[in-house]
């Protein structure tokens, strides 16, 4: 059985240039590992501090380094009663301008917390899709999209988070690259 989660992910493409700049959380390819250290954002030249013990971001400016995360907020919709088997489609939505292009989404369903990282539950918990978008001229709200993440077996009797983003880039903004981190998206119906 289907059932869905609407989320938006803001401003893509040049329309998120028209904004003041934000500085976004770096994204790790899956199965790298980094240690404790500086890093420099190759496009922008903004630097970052990664700390490995505590798995926390720092942005680099006027000598400080403050803190990077993404925000939790409540699900957008009633908590969904998942079984193995079951669909959990993320119904995307965001607005867009820029040429044609072509983009790797994500969505992952993990630990159900109000605060902190986002603990992926791994595995086929999580998937990616690409998505063409269409090139548009002025914002436009982008619609009819989505990502399914068929429900395996394992987590019975857990409350699920759940977060969608765009794979492209180095950092992750909230709003313009990346949903928030939801909480009491699902609960994991025992077999």
């Amino acid at each position: 059985m289907i059932k869905t989660l609407d989320v938006s992910l803001g401003q893509v493409g040049a329309l998120s240039l028209l904004n003041p700049p934000t500085i976004g959380v770096p994204v790790v390819e899956p199965g790298v590992i980094l240690a404790s250290g500086y890093y420099t954002e190759q496009t922008t030249g903004q630097l970052y501090y990664y700390d490995v013990v505590n798995d926390q971001w720092y942005y680099y400016a006027a000598g400080y380094i403050y803190p990077l995360a993404i925000s939790w907020k409540p699900s957008p919709s009633p908590k969904i009663d998942l079984v193995t088997g079951d669909t959990l489609r993320f119904n995307l939505t965001f607005k867009y301008m820029g040429p044609a292009v072509t983009r790797k989404f994500y969505a992952a369903i993990g630990t159900s917390e109000t605060s902190g990282a986002f603990d992926e539950w791994g595995g086929s918990w999580a998937t990616t899709k690409n998505i063409a978008i269409p090139a548009k001229t002025t914002p436009t709200l982008i619609t009819g999209q989505y990502i399914d993440i068929i429900i395996p077996s394992g987590q019975g009797g857990k409350t699920g988070g759940a977060y969608c983003k765009i794979m492209n880039g180095f950092t992750l903004t909230e709003g313009e690259n990346c949903t928030p981190y939801y909480y009491n998206v699902c609960y994991i119906v025992p077999p």
